[in-house]
C-alpha cells in the first residue's frame, strides 16, 4: 500500500470509503436477508398456530362422536335386553297376539339398528 506523509504504510482514503461502502452494502443485504427470514419464521408460527387449533377443534368433535355414539350403544344394549326379556315372557305365556306384536317391535328394532 500507499506510504502516508509521516511515512506509516497503509491505503489511501479511497480504498476505505469503497471498503466502507462494500461493507455497508453487505450489511443492508444481511439485514433484509434477516427480514425476510424473520417474516419467514412469523409466517410458520402463525400456521403452526393455526393447525394446533385445528386440531385441538378435530379432536373435540371426535371426542363429542365417540361420546354420542357410547352413549347410542348403550341405549341399543337396555333395547336389547329389554325385547329379550319380553321373548323369554312371550315363551312362557304362548300368547299368539303377544308373539305377534313383539315380533314386530323386534323387527322394528332390527330395522333400526340398520
Amino acid at each position: 500500500g500507499p506510504v502516508f506523509p509521516d511515512g506509516r504504510m497503509g491505503h489511501d482514503e479511497h480504498w476505505w470509503q469503497e471498503t466502507y461502502a462494500g461493507l455497508e452494502k453487505e450489511r443492508a443485504s444481511l439485514r433484509a436477508e434477516l427480514q425476510n427470514v424473520e417474516g419467514e419464521v412469523r409466517t410458520l408460527a402463525d400456521e403452526a398456530r393455526a393447525l394446533r387449533e385445528e386440531l385441538s377443534e378435530e379432536q373435540e368433535r371426535r371426542n363429542a362422536s365417540v361420546s354420542e355414539l357410547a352413549e347410542r350403544s348403550r341405549f341399543l344394549e337396555q333395547e336389547n335386553e329389554r325385547l329379550n326379556e319380553r321373548v323369554a315372557q312371550a315363551e312362557g305365556h304362548g300368547s299368539r297376539a303377544s308373539d305377534a306384536a313383539l315380533k314386530r317391535e323386534v323387527v322394528a328394532k332390527t330395522k333400526e339398528l340398520e
